[in-house]
Order: structure tokens, then C-alpha cells, then sequence
């Protein structure tokens, strides 16, 4: 999808983990994870043993658009990935309470195991 108007319906947000043994969550439209489910898929049917990305572009409900990078990488290679903790990268004097940074409203989830 190269310009807005193919994008415009796919919506996605991803809200990074805090610190460790803090949630992750990812909203979306449908058209926003099965983008999302695109690209996982074809990293996943590769099965190369080397580090690979898969790229796509999406928008947040405020209109603006981004590049999402997914990105496969070998179990003997995964201890070299960056930590994804948000506080560390915002510094150490960010206190959050939990699920403050990603939560606007309660909402009922459904876990699907």
C-alpha cells in the first residue's frame, strides 16, 4: 500500500512495554492487523536462518502514518536485540503507573490462547 487512500482504513497502534512484566498492547482495525498478519506470515513461510524484516505502512487514528518494520531473528542471535522497554529509552525519571501509558478507557478483552 503506497499512498494514503489504500491506507487510510488500516489502522494500527502498538504500545511498547513500560519495563519488564509490563503488557504490551497492540489495537488495530481489521484491515491494521491483517497487515500486521501479512507480514508476520511471510517472514514466517521464509524460514531463513538469517535476520529478516518485513515492512508495511499504516496510520494512527489521529491521521498520521508510519512505517512498521517486523523483524524475524534466529534464536541463537536473539540475546544481541535491543530491550523493547520504553523506560529506558525515556529515561529513568518517567514513573507510569501501570497500563497508564496505553490505556485511555477501561475495555473488556478477550484472551484467545
Amino acid at each position: 500500500m503506497n499512498n494514503k487512500e489504500n491506507w487510510v482504513d488500516q489502522q494500527l497502534h502498538v504500545f511498547g512495554q513500560y519495563d519488564n512484566h509490563y503488557p504490551v498492547k497492540i489495537s488495530g482495525t481489521r484491515k491494521g492487523l491483517e497487515a500486521l498478519q501479512k507480514a508476520i506470515n511471510s517472514l514466517i513461510s521464509k524460514g531463513s536462518n538469517d535476520t529478516i524484516t518485513s515492512n508495511f505502512v499504516t496510520m494512527t487514528n489521529d491521521g498520521e502514518g508510519y512505517e512498521v518494520t517486523v523483524e524475524m531473528v534466529p534464536t541463537n542471535e536473539f540475546e544481541k536485540v535491543r530491550l523493547p522497554y520504553v523506560r529506558t529509552l525515556m529515561g529513568e525519571d518517567v514513573n507510569f503507573t501501570d497500563n497508564e501509558f496505553m490505556l485511555e478507557e477501561e475495555t473488556d478483552v478477550e484472551t484467545i490462547k
